[in-house]
């Protein structure tokens, strides 16, 4: 990409030394992976690899950001959530390149080119610097072809967007109804009664890993039936016979009866079982929409038909930590459920003292509190604590307790119009968030996406 700086044989040593970490510690990996079926990079979305390289320089930045604010742990959990996140952003930005791809509307080298050569990051008095980019890269451990396949997603992902948010005009009542939460401030005091905790057992856990088994299933390959007839031991005549009525039947899920036909393969479809050549080529055409496969040779024919992606499914042993949070925090919305229905019924009649000795709650005063700053501290809806600006008691339910308002007043102090357009930006960002968010949700749901066991390990998925 760079002239000058390919042809420096110092920048040559430098690309060597800051990609043999990553060959030398991947390939053993990558061997293995490749041998037994599995996918050498980090994650395969389509097809496509997204490399350890990429995930790895995707964590250090994000670790550096996290160093820069102050809000590192020198933690397992705090390093595998860098990781979960670094691979998120990964799989999100290589799915929208894949859409801006298919729009023909990715960045264009000469737009990389100029996209580094204009960061502020690799400049000394005021021009791009050799010496800092190769130092970045060192300090990252990535090679340019890397960095330069980031940014170029990036750019093309940016491209993507402008399509998305068109149309996405902000209305004068949207803002000044965000005006309104962000000024508005009240003082009184808050009841909070939780939902108490809750044991599970074991039978609990089972009953809602069958009855959600669907959530853990894991694609191993295509589901196939395939048969074969023996044109040596029944002729060649009889076979082609045998050979249309099987074809027929197939296309019209029709059940194959005959016993001198042979079920050569039935089962999930994976790289590592062996099949005869021919039959794998034919395996690649085959799709939802064209779904009969058919091979002949001199001395056999093969007809067989694709039923649909195979699956297994994550064991219970597996699954079963994560499990207990989500069983627990639906005993606690059941619990909390019967609490604020009795709660409901006398919260305006009695005192929040009498309240919270029934119910085992906590109280805390608060005084001029932005709405959003209570929202922020008791993880509430904005909208639920828009309801709540007058005097007086007010109920929320929540999904693990039930919190009661008292408010003594609020105050409102109007908006400037300078404020208001200070505003519009946040309130495009919200809808545009909200926008990307359901975009990448329906990506997610119509694409494939594997994730190397080794990272799966990391990740503990």
């Amino acid at each position: 990409m760079f002239d000058k700086i390919g042809k420096s044989k110092f920048m040559k040593f430098v690309l060597f030394i800051t990609t043999f970490a990553f060959v030398g510690t991947g390939i053993v990996a990558i061997i293995l992976y490749k041998i037994f079926g599995g996918i050498s990079g980090a994650v395969a979305i389509n097809g496509k690899e997204i490399t350890f390289a990429e995930i790895n320089f995707r964590a250090n930045q994000i670790r550096a950001g996290l160093e820069a604010q102050g809000l590192t742990r020198n933690t397992k959990r705090f390093e595998t959530d860098i990781l979960r996140m670094a691979v998120q952003q990964a799989i999100n930005d290589e799915l929208l390149y894949q859409e801006a791809e298919k729009e023909s509307i990715t960045a264009t080298d000469e737009e990389v080119k100029r996209y580094i050569l204009d960061m502020e990051l690799f400049k000394k008095d005021g021009k791009f610097s050799k010496e800092k980019y190769v130092q970045f890269l060192k300090s990252f451990s990535i090679s340019p072809q890397v960095f330069e396949d980031i940014i170029k997603k990036k750019l093309s992902i940016i491209h993507l967007y402008s399509i998305l948010y068109l149309g996405g005009y902000i209305t004068d009542e949207e803002i000044q109804a965000l005006s309104f939460l962000r000024n508005a401030s009240i003082s009184g005091k808050i009841l909070v009664v939780n939902a108490p905790s809750v044991d599970i057992s074991e039978k609990e856990l089972k009953e809602f890993y069958e009855k959600n088994k669907d959530k853990f299933k894991i694609k191993e390959g295509e589901k196939l039936v395939i048969y074969r007839i023996d044109i040596d031991k029944i002729g060649k005549d009889n076979a082609t016979k045998k050979a249309k009525e099987i074809y027929k039947n197939l296309k019209e899920n029709k059940p194959i009866e005959d016993s001198s036909v042979e079920k050569f393969f039935e089962g999930i479809y994976k790289n590592d079982i062996n099949l005869p050549e021919t039959i794998k080529k034919e395996l690649e055409k085959i799709e939802k929409d064209k779904n009969i496969l058919f091979v002949k040779t001199d001395r056999e024919i093969y007809i067989g038909k694709y039923l649909g992606a195979g699956y297994s499914y994550k064991s219970f042993d597996e699954v079963k930590d994560s499990l207990k949070e989500v069983v627990s925090l639906k005993k606690k919305e059941k619990l909390t459920d019967e609490i604020y229905k009795k709660l409901i019924k006398v919260y305006k009649n009695k005192g929040l003292e009498e309240l919270a000795n029934g119910y085992n709650g906590n109280i805390s005063s608060f005084e001029n509190r932005s709405i959003t700053d209570l929202a922020l501290n008791y993880s509430i809806n904005p909208i639920q604590l828009e309801k709540t600006l007058a005097k007086g008691k007010h109920i929320l339910k929540l999904k693990d307790k039930v919190i009661i308002l008292e408010v003594d007043s609020f105050k409102f102090s109007s908006d400037k119009t300078g404020q208001l357009v200070q505003i519009k930006p946040i309130m495009e960002g919200m809808r545009q968030e909200t926008v990307l968010k359901m975009y990448l949700d329906k990506l997610k749901k119509n694409s494939e996406i594997e994730i190397n066991p080794v990272l799966k390990e990391k990740l503990k998925l």
